[in-house]
């Protein structure tokens, strides 16, 4: 039987008002890290994943999953609520694997933070990256594909793509460090949000 208590099978069915108020919040927050960047070369260094991945691990999987959906589906709707604006189009973005990336990272961070102990706050890196591998996972392809393919440019491999994406790695592991800092508070949020 799946426990309820980690959300883990929270379908639209079950939810109350109170799910729907903490799923736009971190949809909100998604929306925030967008336009809180750093430009680099090809795309900018946000905090979209970091929330993503966050809203995975205190909301719990699906929950955090939902959340990630509707701020894609919002900003593919047309709303600017990504880091270059919004509409359809915005699937021609290099970045746009990301995006995608963030609904199973924050799934899959959920499920990795919710199968440990309640009090665990060490569980937090390890559901952080893989928060992290599951949206570079992703992302990266997309970033190779659209370079190579939409944006015709022949000379993209995959390995000049991945190598490329170091630097955001690099940022991302150390937004992972900056919420370890705090992961004494996880467990309280978490109860509060499934309260």
């Amino acid at each position: 039987m799946v426990d309820r208590h980690w959300g883990v099978c929270y379908i639209p069915g079950d939810m109350k008002t109170k799910d729907l108020v903490y799923m736009a919040f971190f949809v909100s927050l998604a929306t925030a890290g967008a336009f809180l960047k750093l430009p680099l070369p090809f795309m900018s260094v946000t905090f979209q994943l970091f929330f993503a991945i966050l809203a995975g691990i205190i909301l719990g999987p699906v929950r955090g999953l939902i959340a990630m959906t509707v701020y894609m589906i919002i900003g593919l709707a047309g709303l600017p609520i990504f880091t270059l604006g919004g509409g359809p189009a915005y699937v021609l973005q290099p970045s746009f694997g990301f995006i995608l990336g963030f609904l199973p990272a924050a799934f899959f961070s959920g499920l990795v933070y919710g199968n440990s102990s309640p009090d665990n706050k060490y569980a937090v890196y390890p559901a952080y990256i893989t928060g992290i591998i599951t949206a570079y996972a992703i992302g990266i392809p997309y970033l190779f594909l659209i370079l190579k393919f939409f944006l015709n440019n022949p000379d993209t491999t995959l390995i000049s793509v991945a190598a490329s994406m170091l630097i955001y790695i690099a940022k991302d592991a150390v937004l992972g460090l900056v919420l370890f800092l705090f992961a004494g508070h996880i467990p309280m949020l978490r109860k509060f949000a499934k309260s």
